[in-house]
C-alpha cells in the first residue's frame, strides 16, 4: 500500500506556482513512491470523497533540520524525515 501526502500550500492559488512549482514537487514525491494529493488538482476528486482527517505537525526541538526542506531535490534525501517515514512497514 503505498502512502499519500496531502500538499496543504499556498501554492495552489498562484497560477505561476501551480503551473510551475507544484508539478515539480508532486513529481519529486510520486518518483519516491508517494501517492501525492494536491486539492487544486485533484478537485473533482474533493468533490466526491470527504477527508476527515488532517494531522499538522511541528518541527522537533532537536533534529528539526531532516524535517526542512531547502529544495525539491532534498526530497529524495535518505537522510530526511519523508524518506525515513516512506522506509516504515
Amino acid at each position: 500500500m503505498s502512502k499519500t501526502v496531502y500538499l496543504a500550500s499556498s501554492y495552489g492559488f498562484s497560477t505561476q506556482q501551480r503551473a510551475v512549482l507544484l508539478p515539480a514537487l508532486v513529481h519529486a514525491l510520486e518518483s519516491l513512491g508517494v501517492q501525492a494529493w494536491e486539492p487544486f488538482q485533484n478537485s473533482d476528486l474533493a468533490d466526491r470523497e470527504t477527508l476527515n482527517l488532517m494531522l499538522f505537525t511541528g518541527f522537533p526541538a532537536a533534529g528539526w533540520e531532516d524535517y526542512f526542506y531547502r529544495s525539491i531535490d532534498e526530497i529524495a534525501s535518505p537522510r530526511k524525515a519523508l524518506a525515513r517515514w516512506l522506509r516504515e512497514p
